[in-house]
């Protein structure tokens, strides 16, 4: 094989399987996209019960809805309701207290709370992941020596 005929082999297959995609993607159906979508409830304004919120988050779009926990208005049974009635899925918790009391926080008593306090919102919607975030306003917090959250370095 010369130089010639290597290079319009090449280019032929090159040609050839660049095209071949574009052939098959006319039969075949679309698929669904892997990525689901998910808003917080708390970024739903508007008159209604929460069951409504949920339904209005599924009417635009959304797949998901993220819950800030613990909430005296959220109860298990609304949650539950609402989704079943929007058919909406929890798709992260955010326990609201960790703000105030770090998993950095060098006491190891508001640790323990706050470890506590996630445990006790994952059993209440088993399934549902719980968001546990790095405190930035302790930036030079050393999580090196607070591996374990409750009781502290060791």
């Amino acid at each position: 094989m010369n130089r010639r005929t290597f290079l319009q082999t090449t280019s032929a297959a090159l040609a050839a399987s660049a095209l071949t995609p574009l052939a098959h993607s006319a039969d075949a159906p679309a698929k669904k996209r892997p990525l689901k979508k998910a808003v917080n409830l708390g970024m739903v304004k508007g008159e209604g019960s929460v069951p409504d919120k949920f339904k209005m988050v599924k009417d635009a779009g959304f797949d998901g809805i993220e819950l800030n926990l613990p909430d005296d208005s959220l109860s298990v049974d609304i949650i539950n309701q609402a989704k079943a009635a929007s058919g909406l899925e929890v798709a992260g918790i955010i326990c609201t207290p960790h703000w105030k009391f770090p998993l950095s926080d060098p006491d190891p008593a508001k640790r323990e709370r706050t470890v506590n306090r996630h445990r006790a919102v994952s059993r209440r919607l088993p399934g549902a992941p719980v968001v546990v975030q790095r405190n930035r306003r302790r930036p030079t917090a050393d999580y090196a020596d607070r591996s374990d959250p409750v009781h502290g370095p060791r």
